[in-house]
């Protein structure tokens, strides 16, 4: 370990990089607005229990250097990332211990490791703006094994099995919500649709239970389910048994049918119109949803065990022994993965992700990505073409947001993220292990990935990220939710204002949402504040303008269906409204403000200080810090001492400014009004 605040061999014109940076000096850390505090192992001593606050700290075995509150750097050796001995990776840290940017350090000559420094330092200014919405916001230390990729519901919630026969719920906060035991160990991932789970035990079993961790009901079936669930738009559920079978059941349970396929099947998955495509043995079936007879059945040559995987045009994706075939959805061959020089690409044995017509695999040992095109095959890019300096070592399924960036879990411990339209890398973290499948949600105008990791498949990460799901195949299972069907994203619109407007006073947003299937919540943002929501597909709210601050403002449209997928629709208009004069003879003025939707309660700033250094009066009383409203009006006594202090200024107009302070989200909204004196 080096010393805190050293930074081992680097220097700038013969001043060691550290110096240079003043990172020791407490007056730089006063002019960076930096907090002193503790060392990364002082924080990663304090996590007690089932969770704890280890999101943000560097896996096991890395070292930090510094301490939170200053400009810190935390390194670690990894021979597979880097280019032979000698070579460490570098890590730009801030003050929480969380990573920035990865740079290479060497023992080669200071002059070298300069360079490298200079150049992360300008990558770093390229994509920060995408790094620093990766946050770690919690992980979950669970008392036994996590047996398949957790499922996540709109709020947050997440559910997931265990080897201890337990079915168990965390909340948003990563806090444990309820377990309890369903009567034999859960063998299928956990499906959330229509408000309830769904899963298979080793007791023959298929059970639904509300997320509140009540059983709504139970059926037997004729085998032990060998296969993940399938629930399709109308909540049918399919799935295959240990027997061949593949099996059908209603919404509420009742068997509809069951069909013998081969000695062994794969997983279902529902087609857009309803068609359940499954392999058994070595053919793939088209099944009728409602009679459960074979539409069509075509020798695919070799069973599988990975989820088929279906993008906007009804194409089927079949992995077989690490081999992608096409077909189209009568079961015609349409083309095989192949790499650049004619051979088979191998790829590995789980299901891809799509964007667009971009279709993302890794190959078969996971150290190299490709994007493909949908419709023929052709290879759009190859990860190592165009990162030099970064080896990926996928694990499990990754997950593509609606921006195609794409996250994975790599094999030595952190959380990754590329482009999917051309292959460029962006940057990492680090995910307390050697990580599985990337779980995506979308959380409001953003998103959110949980995944399982850590020592005995024990812990739950959950992260922040830019935005939620996209593609037509986001991530495994399709969805957050594991249903395992096509299903389209809503299809959203705002009708006004238009992109571009600029608008001053009233204006009122026209908003439209649809779906394939069953549109579920309908969501308004402006900027990251959600301002209204609908159950329904027609939003319109209206307000004024000079309740902001004066800017440009993004107003999405958010649309999410049954299935988790989210549709949204952006404009960008401008807010531009001049100061209001207020005259000295309306008396006191009234404060409104938007609610934040965090908190319901709020304070009032005044001040002739645009910094709010000494604020003249505030909404606070002897007895009552916060208000529960959105609006204040200034006592007469408390009115006369702001006009007292803008007396004090010559000018008979005074610029007077005003802040709303919410106890839990911080600053609401800062605003001015001229104080007319003369009338």
């Amino acid at each position: 370990m080096v010393a805190s605040g050293q930074v081992e061999g680097v220097r700038m014109r013969g001043v060691p990089l550290a110096e240079h940076l003043r990172m020791d000096d407490a007056r730089f850390q006063r002019r960076r607005g930096l907090r002193p505090g503790g060392s990364c192992q002082a924080q990663r001593s304090q996590g007690q229990g089932e969770s704890g606050p280890h999101g943000h700290l560097p896996p096991p075995g890395e070292g930090a250097v510094g301490a939170p509150g200053r400009l810190s750097l935390w390194y670690g050796f990894r021979p597979s990332r880097l280019r032979g001995a000698g070579w460490r990776d570098l890590l730009l840290v801030s003050e929480s211990c969380k990573p920035i940017i990865r740079m290479l350090y060497s023992d080669e000559t200071e002059e070298e490791n300069m360079r490298r420094v200079l150049w992360g330092v300008l990558f770093l200014l390229a994509t920060l703006a995408v790094q620093a919405s990766y946050e770690p916001l919690w992980q979950y230390n669970g008392p036994a094994t996590i047996l398949f990729a957790p499922t996540l519901g709109n709020d947050g919630s997440v559910y997931f099995a265990t080897d201890d026969e337990k079915l168990r719920a965390l909340t948003p906060q990563g806090t444990p919500a309820w377990a309890v035991k369903p009567g034999g160990l859960i063998v299928t991932p956990i499906v959330l649709h229509g408000g309830v789970l769904y899963f298979g035990t080793s007791s023959l079993e298929i059970r639904a239970y509300s997320t509140a961790g009540n059983m709504i009901w139970k059926q037997s079936v004729g085998a032990v389910p060998a296969t993940p669930l399938a629930v399709a738009a109308d909540g049918k559920i399919y799935f295959g048994g240990k027997d061949g079978d593949l099996y059908a059941l209603n919404p509420d349970g009742s068997q509809r049918f069951h069909v013998h396929l081969g000695t062994e099947v794969g997983p279902p998955t529902v087609g857009h119109d309803g068609t359940v495509y499954i392999t058994g043995d070595n053919f793939m079936h088209a099944v009728n949803p409602n009679s459960g007879m074979v539409i069509w059945r075509k020798n695919f040559f070799n069973a599988s065990k990975v989820p088929v995987v279906m993008d906007r045009y009804d194409d089927l994706f079949y992995i077989r022994e690490g081999i992608l075939d096409v077909y189209d959805v009568h079961g015609q061959f349409l083309w095989e993965a192949r790499d650049q020089q004619g051979g088979l690409l191998l790829v590995k044995r789980m299901a891809p992700v799509i964007y667009g017509d971009t279709l993302v695999v890794a190959d078969d040992g996971g150290s190299e990505i490709y994007g493909l095109d949908v419709s023929t095959g052709a290879i759009l890019w190859v990860f190592s073409d165009v990162n030099t300096e970064w080896t990926p070592e996928v694990t499990a399924s990754m997950a593509v947001d609606r921006n195609g960036i794409v996250a994975y879990l790599d094999a030595t411990g952190v959380i990754a993220w590329f482009d999917a339209v051309d292959g460029s890398f962006y940057g990492y973290m680090p995910s307390m292990g050697a990580g599985k499948e990337a779980v995506l949600l979308g959380w409001g105008i953003k998103g959110r990935i949980v995944t399982r990791t850590g020592p005995g498949t024990q812990v739950l990460a959950a992260y922040a990220v830019p935005a939620g799901p996209g593609g037509s195949w986001s991530q495994g299972g399709m969805s957050a939710r594991h249903v395992q069907r096509r299903d389209d994203e809503p299809f959203t619109a705002i009708h006004s204002p238009g992109d571009g407007s600029v608008i001053t006073g009233a204006f009122t947003v026209n908003g439209t949402a649809s779906d394939d299937f069953s549109l579920g919540k309908v969501e308004l943002y402006i900027g990251q504040s959600k301002v209204a929501s609908s159950d329904v597909g027609t939003l319109l709210w209206s307000t004024n303008s000079a309740l902001f601050d004066d800017g440009t403002y993004d107003i999405s449209l958010l649309a999410t269906d049954s299935a988790g997928n989210v549709g949204v629709d952006t404009v960008t208009v401008t807010f531009d409204n001049p100061a209001p004069v207020h005259n000295v003879s309306q008396g006191p003025p009234t404060f409104t403000w938007l609610d934040n939707l965090v908190d319901n309660q709020y304070q009032v700033l005044v001040s002739m200080d645009p910094t709010f250094t000494t604020p003249v009066v505030t909404s606070s009383s002897k007895t009552k810090k916060w208000i529960r409203a959105t609006s204040w009006k200034p006592s007469d006594k408390k009115w006369a001492k702001v006009l007292a202090a803008a007396n004090l200024v010559p000018n008979p107009q005074v610029t007077v400014y005003w802040r709303v302070i919410g106890r839990i989200g911080g600053e609401v909204t800062t605003r001015s009004f001229t104080l007319d004196k003369t009338h």
